[in-house]
């Protein structure tokens, strides 16, 4: 039988993270003419099944009034406020139109992150493993920033991490403290996998990744819940290698775990999309 699929949301934005930033040293970091913007852009699944999507309220900041995101925990200085989820049902808000807002991201620093939830309830017939995947996203090589080591491109998909988790709901305390360990979760820590392991290709492609998965009996209803991270942990990390110069506008990087003052520089001025989120039965 031929699956039929329907389009839950569509956005025109086309960017999920964007930094537009200036190489201007080694700790030269995202100052407030160097922005990043993050957004989300749409959502298919089967007809069989509904679903709502939410943002977490504390991706955005009051302090800076827009949608900044939050900061990994285990970036934290003694003078931050920990970001916690006290009450799913009072933390989350449905994202009921078009406006872009809740899930346009400006200023984005390395370590942030922001948290969203996908309610899906099924209306199958029988008990179905259904699984939420990234089907399309686009990460380009840049033509000004080259790994020696591989002579090829640097993206900002390298850098990309997401934490998810997936629960059936049945009441809001439960459900609370589940999506609590993740937005609490601290990066590089036992606990969480990152579900976007992107491997550095020539090929721009989209490549399909599984982000989780459950078993869901009729009319159950299924709560997704993902983080979009900036990642700043070290094996992201590159450093400039002042031996090789810059070539026509071309400077050449290698990986180095060590730099801790300016190993995320590298990524500005680069983008990354995902294009699609699926919502399918896993057979």
């Amino acid at each position: 039988m031929t699956k039929r699929f329907i389009k839950l949301l569509s956005l025109d934005i086309s960017l999920i993270l964007s930094l537009t930033c200036a190489f201007t040293g080694v700790f030269a970091w995202y100052t407030a003419n160097k922005t990043t913007t993050i957004g989300v852009t749409g959502i298919t699944m089967e007809k069989e099944m509904s679903a709502t999507l939410k943002y977490f309220n504390k991706n955005y900041s009051s302090d800076e009034g827009k949608y900044v995101g939050y900061k990994n925990p285990g970036a934290l200085k003694s003078s931050d406020t920990k970001v916690e989820t006290t009450s799913y049902a009072t933390d989350f808000t449905e994202y009921d139109s078009l406006d872009e807002t809740p899930f346009s991201f400006s200023d984005i620093f390395p370590d942030t992150r922001m948290t969203f939830a996908i309610e899906v309830v099924s209306n199958f017939g029988s008990t179905n493993n259904i699984e939420l995947k990234i089907t399309d996203f686009i990460s380009p090589l840049s033509t000004e920033v080259i790994n020696r080591d591989t002579n090829k491109g640097i993206c900002l998909g390298e850098a990309i991490n997401i934490y998810a988790d997936v629960f059936i709901y049945t009441n809001d305390a439960d459900a609370t403290t589940r999506i609590n360990n993740l937005v609490t979760y601290v990066s590089g820590e036992s606990g969480y996998d990152d579900k976007f392991t992107y491997v550095n290709s020539t090929d721009e492609a989209p490549t399909s990744f599984t982000v989780s998965n459950i078993d869901m009996k009729p009319n159950e209803k299924a709560v997704f819940v993902f983080d979009i991270e900036y990642s700043n942990l070290s094996d992201t990390f590159y450093s400039y290698d002042s031996s090789k110069g810059t070539v026509d506008g071309v400077r050449y990087f290698y990986k180095d775990s060590t730099n801790a003052q300016g190993g995320s520089n590298v990524y500005q001025s680069m983008t990354f999309s995902i294009d699609g989120i699926l919502i399918k039965r896993n057979f």
